[in-house]
């Protein structure tokens, strides 16, 4: 097996199953690659033992790592956030949808926190503990140390189950293409950048100190988030209703949320059909811009009329735009040709893959607004 590099822990992550791109993977402990690497560096195997959480009950950090072979531009800071985002929103988002449509997540993660990537590493050597954050860069003894999982924050467990998968491979082939190349196109930057913003959306509002303001900041990089996604480039802008045209384009599977069927704002006296994914979207926006200009806002709301919190079903929204943005698509079965049984049963082993994590999405917006899954197309 080629060397892979150990780039950073992710203690508050267990990841039971490799989540993997081409030339950079987020391991357990227990993978070959994992331990190759520390027959290599021993003292990566003692770091990795020093994590507990905050009662002393040792924990397993996940790893995160680099093909030794990969191009020497993907182990910078922005190649290996750009992944960790991916993997986060492609957690995190089906986590939330679950948590819509079950009132639980169903223990599936469904805060950021669990993909926080620990301040200390092991040096390039296998040696001493390094840091070099926006508060400090420093240089540590490894027998001094105690790593712990974020405090206050159960350690999730994350299966493959758990991972939208047609988002991931998508994702996974813009994070070759955004950071392998040294001419970047606008659109591959802007999908790391409203990742990025996501990821931080996706955070719990606080800790023991959490407001009611600090839902109305995560609602805001919600909608960051999407209008990022819809940006043109230099010159251009970003408007709500390009977000909701790109909502309305989407390749629902329930004939609801297809229909352009609901009367949204167009202007102070004019209104615009559109669909409900847009209703949504256009009530956090204005939720928004309420938060960010200081009028009046009170706890009903932040939740729709059957108490769904707009917090959770911003997600679904966002994982929608992104997926339309990056071209998530169901697989086309062509008529009129000689029917071959092979090629049958891939597409449609495809569109299953494809259907799961939409339908799963399609439901927590249909239960934000109380309303029936209807038939589909």
């Amino acid at each position: 097996m080629a060397p892979w590099i150990p780039m950073a822990v992710l203690p508050s992550a267990s990841v039971r199953e490799p989540i993997a791109m081409d030339d950079i993977a987020l391991l357990p402990p227990t993978d070959p690659r994992v331990k190759a690497a520390g027959r290599r560096q021993p003292r990566l195997l003692k770091f990795l033992r020093r994590f507990s959480d905050a009662f002393g009950q040792k924990v397993e950090p996940s790893v995160l790592m680099i093909r030794e072979a990969a191009p020497q531009h993907f182990r910078g800071t922005s190649p290996v956030a750009g992944f960790r985002d991916a993997v986060s929103i492609s957690v995190i988002t089906g986590g939330r949808a679950v948590m819509v449509t079950h009132n639980s997540g169903m223990q599936r993660p469904i805060w950021a926190e669990c993909l926080s990537i620990y301040p200390w590493m092991l040096d390039k050597f296998g040696e001493d503990l390094i840091t070099n954050n926006s508060s400090m860069l420093g240089v540590h003894d490894l027998d001094l140390f105690r790593g712990q999982s974020v405090p206050g924050f159960s350690t999730a467990g994350i299966d493959l189950s758990d991972v939208d998968t047609p988002l991931f491979a998508e994702l996974s082939r813009r994070w070759a293409r955004r950071f392998g190349r040294e001419n970047v196109e606008w659109e591959d930057r802007a999908i790391f950048r409203s990742l990025n913003m996501a990821y931080q959306a996706s955070m719990m509002p606080g800790g023991q100190e959490a407001t009611f303001y600090d839902i109305g900041r995560l609602i805001t990089l919600w909608v960051s988030a999407m209008e990022i996604l819809i940006h043109p480039g230099p010159g251009g802008g970003a408007y709500k209703s390009g977000v909701m045209d790109l909502l309305d384009s989407a390749p629902w599977c329930d004939d609801g949320l297809k229909a352009l069927a609901h009367p949204v704002p167009k202007t102070k006296s004019t209104t615009q059909d559109r669909t409900l994914a847009s209703l949504i979207y256009f009530r956090i926006d204005a939720l928004r811009s309420d938060f960010m200009h200081g009028n009046d806002v009170t706890d009903e709301h932040l939740v729709t009329d059957n108490g769904t919190h707009l917090l959770h079903v911003a997600a679904s929204l966002y994982r929608t735009a992104l997926a339309t943005k990056i071209g998530v698509l169901p697989p086309a079965f062509e008529d009129g040709i000689e029917f071959d049984e092979v090629k049958f049963l891939e597409k449609f082993s495809a569109y299953s893959d494809w259907k799961g994590p939409q339908r799963r999405h399609e439901r927590a917006i249909l239960k934000a607004m109380a309303l029936p899954e209807g038939d589909e197309q």
